[in-house]
């Protein structure tokens, strides 16, 4: 479909700039909802963004500092970012795509990583180091900032509709369930539907439990090309994965539930 196609073309146009100014009233409330942990100037004053310039505070947990939140294009992320990114991908899925039928390909995924059409959302953890000597002030706490999560999308078209591709969801494993997942899941969700695509979409294993469970929780289902027939835990016969996908259109989601 030609309007797919240039409705894709005009969201892959975007500047970093430009993602980050339609994500502001969401950063900007996420900030608001900032608690009572985060109790010195440095967590939330002077100082917090030194060294990140372009980057947003956000609370995602109430017992955890704010975070760092970014934006970069593959062509803008710098080396020592770009080979995090690759390794939390090694460390959270090669066995499990050791199982797969497709194997694991490292020069293709880093490739499918620093491709010029990829866009990565990043989340960076503060945190704070308490002196080691007893009769040090709290004045001598020391701060480090480390990225614990990030997001790799594409615009793209698929089965002649607009789509926001989830490539990549990885979270280091002591940042799980602090929300860090579900907040990537809807500001992708909410670039996709400023930018008009219909879906956001994934591919998860088949055998991949807590990531089906977990985009499940999110209002995600298997999508229309997935159509390998179901088994009974709703997985696609025949094929080791599934693709998944959540309409961002509205009023087409409300007239498909009527013919159905």
């Amino acid at each position: 479909m030609e309007n797919a196609k240039k409705m894709v073309r005009k969201a892959a146009k975007l500047q970093q700039h430009q993602i980050m100014k339609i994500l502001q009233p969401t950063l900007d409330e996420r900030l608001k909802n900032i608690g009572p942990t985060c109790s010195s100037a440095a967590d939330i004053g002077e100082g917090a963004l030194d060294g990140f310039p372009d980057a947003y505070l956000l609370q995602l947990h109430p017992e955890d500092p704010p975070y760092l939140f970014e934006c970069f294009w593959a062509t803008r992320l710098n080396r020592e970012d770009a080979d995090w990114a690759f390794q939390l991908f090694r460390r959270n899925m090669l066995e499990l795509y050791k199982r797969s039928r497709w194997g694991f390909d490292e020069e293709l995924k880093q490739r499918e990583l620093t491709a010029t059409a990829a866009r990565f959302f990043i989340i960076r953890a503060r945190i704070h180091h308490s002196p080691s000597c007893p009769c040090s002030s709290s004045s001598d706490t020391s701060t480090t900032v480390r990225p614990v999560a990030y997001a790799h999308f594409r615009f793209v078209e698929d089965d002649s509709r607009p789509v926001l591709y989830c490539y990549e969801l990885q979270v280091e494993k002591d940042y799980h369930r602090r929300g860090l997942g579900t907040f990537l899941t809807e500001i992708m969700e909410i670039i996709g539907k400023s930018t008009n695509m219909d879906v956001v979409m994934c591919t998860v294993f088949s055998y991949n439990e807590s990531s089906i469970d977990f985009f499940r929780k999110n209002g995600y289902d298997n999508d229309r090309t997935c159509i390998y027939g179901k088994d009974r835990s709703g997985g696609c016969l025949g094929r080791d994965y599934l693709v998944l996908s959540k309409s961002l259109n509205t009023e087409k989601k409300e007239k498909d539930g009527k013919k159905s």
